[in-house]
């Protein structure tokens, strides 16, 4: 499993700029979260399977 957090590294990050959340699992994307200063957040990618047992 491999756990990967991106966010803009500056504070002055524009409000459409997102952070985001993404998991994979033996060499497959699983998860991905995403959201941003405009309180926005949206699940890009939610797929069903083992890898929950794993966290």
């Amino acid at each position: 499993m491999f756990t990967e957090l991106w966010e803009p590294w500056r504070s002055s990050a524009f409000e459409t700029e997102f952070s985001r959340l993404r998991v994979t699992y033996a060499g497959e994307q699983v998860l991905e979260l995403r959201w941003n200063r405009a309180n926005n957040f949206s699940v890009v990618l939610f797929k069903l399977g083992g890898w929950k047992t794993a966290l």
